[in-house]
């Protein structure tokens, strides 16, 4: 960002400096005339106005002072503690620059709007001009670029509670205002036709660790999910993919494990999103391996319904293959808007490569109960073999609970 520039003409003009000041400090030391400016100003009651001198002077470096950018910042704050607009105007710029104190962009347009509203010419010129480039900012500019600078202080909201997901609120859902939102991207690629992982822009990210140093993980956002609540309310489901890097793409090898975080929102009046609940810690893995998860974008909003009494939910499938065998799970996604959302799993069948003519498969329903999540019944058909190295025919309903503390579905045989 180009930097801001003081208007020292202006500035220096505020320097006051009388007839009775000039004389003295000829018959004294630098040192003693510059506290006699000071005891001069708070004599006449304009301790804010000496303040704001003793600021100029070493921010020019007159009378002999070196430029010292730190310590005029020391003196125009005194000044604009008290409420001093010229120098809660010159402070602004400041803070603006990251001249003689740290950037801090909040803090500098504070003190530029408080002089701005006391009328400091120059505070209300320079305020114009930045709201009318922050309008034009952001009809011009790309999401990326508006993100980049705003949002990327919610950085690793695994940490966040529950009760404290409405402190995360974004200016749209936009993959870029996600991506940047949640996670520390480095890079980032459009997706390439030789790409075999998943749909969508490819973000390469520091991921932070437990016990660790960040690894280097590459994500992707899935299509939103949006449906209303139990409550009729809008609801904008948003998934994030996660795949380890290797080269300048996903590891799809047959082992690496893909990971899924769940982020749900709502929109507020002012249009932007307000982060209602969300996966918790790591999110979730998939079985199938190959970087892949098991977001299904079209089956979860298909099979999306009540799955309690005050929860919203879906489930798809997902599945596991080698040595000749396959076994495939129900994924329960549960939408809690209460704590965090969680996913369980329930065996959905089975087959075998090398002999193909045994296997089940199953169909599942939920079941509404007085229970806060409902039940769900899930009916096996085909062939097994047991134990005995027979095959047998599957023909059996399970009858799956939910339970809460342990975030996991358990059976009772029907």
């Amino acid at each position: 960002m180009k930097k801001l520039m003081l208007n020292l003409a202006v500035a220096t003009s505020v320097v006051v400096t009388s007839s009775t000041v000039n004389a003295e400090t000829k018959k004294v030391n630098l040192l003693a005339g510059l506290n006699y400016v000071l005891s001069q100003g708070t004599s006449k009651g304009d301790n804010n106005q000496s303040n704001h001198n003793m600021g100029m002077l070493y921010y020019l470096g007159k009378n002999g002072l070196n430029v010292d950018h730190k310590k005029a910042a020391e003196w125009f704050s005194k000044a604009a503690n008290n409420g001093y607009a010229p120098s809660q105007y010159t402070l602004s710029v400041m803070y603006l620059n990251g001249d003689g104190v740290a950037q801090n962009v909040e803090k500098g347009i504070a003190l530029l709007q408080s002089a701005a509203q006391q009328g400091q010419p120059d505070a209300v010129k320079m305020y114009k001009s930045l709201q009318a480039k922050v309008q034009q900012f952001n009809t011009t500019q790309t999401v990326s670029v508006q993100t980049t600078n705003t949002a990327i202080k919610h950085y690793d909201t695994s940490k966040i509670e529950p009760k404290n997901f409405k402190q995360v609120i974004l200016p749209n859902l936009s993959a870029d205002t996600v991506a940047r939102s949640f996670y520390k991207v480095t890079s980032s690629r459009d997706r390439r036709p030789t790409d075999d992982w998943v749909d969508g822009k490819y973000y390469f990210v520091n991921f932070p660790e437990l016990n660790g140093p960040d690894s280097k993980i590459v994500i992707s956002i899935t299509p939103i999910l949006s449906y209303q609540n139990l409550q009729k309310e809008d609801r904008y489901l948003v998934g994030v993919e996660r795949a380890k890097v290797f080269g300048n793409g996903a590891d799809t090898s047959h082992a690496s494990v893909g990971y899924l975080d769940l982020y749900l929102f709502k929109r507020l009046d002012n249009g932007q999103f307000q982060l209602v609940s969300k996966t918790e810690g790591n999110g979730t893995d998939g079985f199938y391996g190959y970087g892949k998860t098991w977001w299904n974008d079209k089956e979860l909003k298909k099979n999306l319904q009540p799955m309690g009494k005050n929860v919203m939910g879906s489930y798809t499938t997902d599945g596991r293959y080698g040595n000749g065998f396959s076994e495939s799970f129900w994924v329960i996604l549960l939408l809690n808007e209460d704590d965090y959302i969680v996913q369980g799993y329930i065996p959905e069948g089975n087959g075998s490569t090398d002999e193909p003519e045994y296997g089940y498969s199953s169909t599942l329903k939920v079941i509404k109960t007085e229970k806060p999540f409902y039940s769900i019944e899930v009916h096996y058909q085909g062939t097994e073999m047991n134990d005995s190295h027979r095959i047998i025919k599957v023909n059996q309903t399970s009858r799956y609970e939910y339970t809460p503390h342990a975030e996991e579905y358990y059976t009772k045989q029907k």
